[in-house]
């Protein structure tokens, strides 16, 4: 069982620029799926970060749905099962990325086991703090992104 550590909560915390008012929410989000997760306060469950996946997708295609609903445009589709390369290849230069390839454990890591972490991250913050804490964690990691691949272009 891999168990996400509180230190490892507050660097995540850190890199998304979020403090969690519930960390047990971030260190589901950090579980890779399928792993057991205990909590003192909730239920138990062994799903690892997949509700919050599946709800982090379904918040991401809602919100993004309407944004181009608004602009007029058609809503490009993100599907994780695009990045089942090496996790190496789509975190290269990218602390976050390595950071959650670190957390999830080498050998379980696909660059879709990242997407989807993220994906749960997201929807951690909508649980712990609503939509403005989701734009927030949204915003600070696709910053994040756009600077590690304007590293790796220069």
């Amino acid at each position: 069982m891999s168990t996400v550590t509180s230190a490892e909560v507050q660097v995540c915390e850190n890199f998304i620029d979020y403090h969690f008012k519930d960390p047990s929410l971030l260190q589901e989000a950090l579980q890779p799926a399928g792993t057991p997760v205990r909590y003192s306060t909730r239920p138990h469950h062994d799903e690892g970060n997949k509700r919050l996946v599946d709800l982090g997708r379904k918040l991401h295609a809602f919100l993004t749905s309407k944004r181009f609903f608004e602009s007029g445009g058609m809503m490009p589709d993100l599907d994780p099962q695009q990045f089942e390369g090496p996790a190496e290849e789509l975190a290269a230069g990218d602390e976050f990325m390595e950071f959650i390839v670190e957390v999830q454990g080498d050998e379980r890591s696909t660059g879709r086991t990242i997407i989807e972490t993220q994906q749960a991250i997201f929807a951690a913050a909508w649980c712990d703090g609503g939509f403005d804490a989701y734009v927030k964690v949204f915003a600070s990691t696709l910053e994040r992104g756009r600077e590690a691949e304007a590293r790796k272009m220069s």
